[in-house]
């Protein structure tokens, strides 16, 4: 894949962690991952409706929470990775970690989830 049609998809995923709207995530989901797209986090899923399911959870138990990139993407050989932020709008930082995505046939076919969570929290 192309570095643009990567940095683009990267983008698309962190809109998709941040929808709180259950249909419209859904819909951009199955756009965006593969069928079977594993993710290893705290715990390991695959399949679209597990990470829906995920997403949603995380995303109602922070109400003020969102995610976004911070740093540029950093890709080769359909493999990348990009340190994110997740949090409030009074602290946007609060959770900070590392994406690394494989990608196949124009979707992300895997997501490995590094976080670095900050102290006192």
């Amino acid at each position: 894949m192309e570095e643009d049609e990567i940095n683009t998809l990267i983008a698309k995923h962190f809109t998709v962690w941040s929808d709180r709207n259950g249909s419209t995530r859904r819909e951009a989901i199955e756009q965006l991952y593969s069928n079977d797209i594993l993710v290893i986090a705290h715990y390991r899923f695959n399949g679209l409706p597990n990470i829906d399911a995920y997403i949603g959870n995380l995303l109602s138990e922070r109400p003020q929470y969102s995610f976004a990139q911070r740093t540029p993407v950093e890709s080769h050989h359909n493999i990348a990775r990009v340190n994110w932020q997740f949090g409030p709008p009074a602290d946007p930082a609060r959770v900070t970690g590392q994406d690394i995505f494989t990608f196949e046939a124009g979707k992300i076919q895997s997501l490995l989830v590094f976080l670095d969570i900050k102290k006192n929290q």
